[in-house]
């Protein structure tokens, strides 16, 4: 009795290949999202989504409008542009510019806490600190330096969770933007 003979997968010569710039993603349900969405769009056979390169691998069908694909990308609160099918050679100028503001915004972030933490915290181990140092300025204190947190460093888990919420597919940045927004308020 002879094996059954295996098929090799195929794939139509119509299909195109073709890599997407995406910005804005910033977690896994950012990932899928991208996908579901570039996925929808007619004549997109399959889409595969890069977190860590920021791109997107298509597999297109002659009928397919590029100009469709790259609208609901953007109104899926992404960016989107094409680029040819050259392997990513990453923007390391644009990494390390993003890296230095990060580390910026958590020093301002870490700054701002730090006086919050040591002077309410002491109050509670010591009592004796808690009459020292307490009063209404001491609440005005602490509202400038969270309120300074929460809209300097934390604004970009507003300008990133509203958009999401907005669309109806919260990610991380709404989940942040929402716990700390509770706790500030």
């Amino acid at each position: 009795m002879a094996a059954p003979k295996q098929q090799s997968p195929t794939t139509n010569a119509a299909s195109t290949h073709v890599n997407l710039d995406i910005g804005g993603m910033t977690c896994a349900s950012c990932v899928s999202r991208v996908e579901r969405v570039v996925q929808a769009v007619p004549g997109v056979r399959a889409a595969s989504v890069n977190l860590m390169t920021e791109r997107a691998q298509l597999t297109l069908a002659p009928e397919a409008d590029p100009q469709a694909i790259l609208e609901a990308v953007n109104s899926a609160g992404f960016s989107a542009a094409w680029t040819t099918d050259t392997p990513p050679q990453g923007h390391p100028s644009q990494d390390a510019q993003r890296s230095q503001q990060q580390r910026r915004m958590l020093w301002v972030a870490g700054l701002c806490t730090a006086p919050i933490f040591v002077l309410d915290m002491s109050g509670h181990m010591l009592p004796v600190v808690h009459h020292l140092i307490g009063g209404w300025w001491l609440h005005v204190l602490f509202m400038v330096l969270a309120s300074i947190v929460q809209f300097g460093p934390g604004w970009q888990f507003y300008r990133r969770g509203l958009p999401s919420l907005w669309h109806g597919a919260p990610d991380m940045n709404a989940l942040v933007m929402l716990g700390t927004t509770a706790a500030y308020g």
